[in-house]
């Protein structure tokens, strides 16, 4: 039997705990959990005030990886808050650490939040850029599910930009990857998408 996901209130208890024992692994992965159960029922702030406080622990003990992937975690709140500047502030920290460790996954994750961020600027061309690095860091890692996600992302970004034709023939190179991948939440996405793009065609 799976075990049954700890609520918010034994967490929050558990956190205390672990602070007040002077644990700070323990801290530091409370904290991350709690904060990711925050993002995703919509808390931001929630979110953000633990992956901040899990980040001070982690500077504090020189976990270089640990950092770079929570400055990777805290641009995705504040992109989700479409606070532009500040996402992007965290996330080419992380972006930095993640080129020092030469962690071409944790690479890739970042540059499409990053693209994220130029695509609410509306910086299309940087976005782009940021994507098709992306892209060519999962075909090195001949990630086929990693490389259809992005190609969605590029085919959204093309028709947002009006050039249809191109928009459609990249979400098609994404529906071909993620029907090799067997990726079928990303395939139902993608048909998604290009239904929506075949009606303002």
């Amino acid at each position: 039997m799976a075990k049954k996901p700890e609520d918010l209130k034994t967490l929050e208890s558990r956190l205390e705990a672990a602070r007040a024992a002077g644990d700070r692994a323990a801290e530091v992965q409370v904290a991350g959990e709690l904060a990711q159960r925050y993002l995703a029922q919509g808390q931001l702030e929630a979110a953000r005030d633990h992956y901040q406080a899990a980040l001070a622990l982690l500077r504090e003990a020189q976990d270089v990886a640990g950092e770079a992937a929570l400055l990777n975690d805290l641009g995705s709140v504040h992109l989700a808050r479409r606070e532009w500047e500040t996402a992007r502030e965290y996330l080419e920290q992380a972006l930095a650490l993640r080129r020092t460790l030469d962690d071409r996954q944790g690479q890739a994750v970042t540059l499409v939040n990053l693209a994220g961020v130029y695509d609410g600027l509306g910086d299309y061309a940087q976005a782009e850029t940021l994507y098709e690095q992306a892209l060519a860091l999962r075909e090195a890692l001949e990630d086929v599910t990693g490389q259809a996600r992005i190609l969605s992302n590029l085919g959204v970004l093309y028709a947002r930009q009006g050039n249809l034709p191109r928009a459609k023939a990249t979400l098609n190179r994404g529906l071909v990857l993620a029907n090799k991948a067997g990726a079928k939440e990303v395939v139902q996405n993608i048909r998604k998408i290009l239904s929506q793009v075949g009606r303002h065609a």
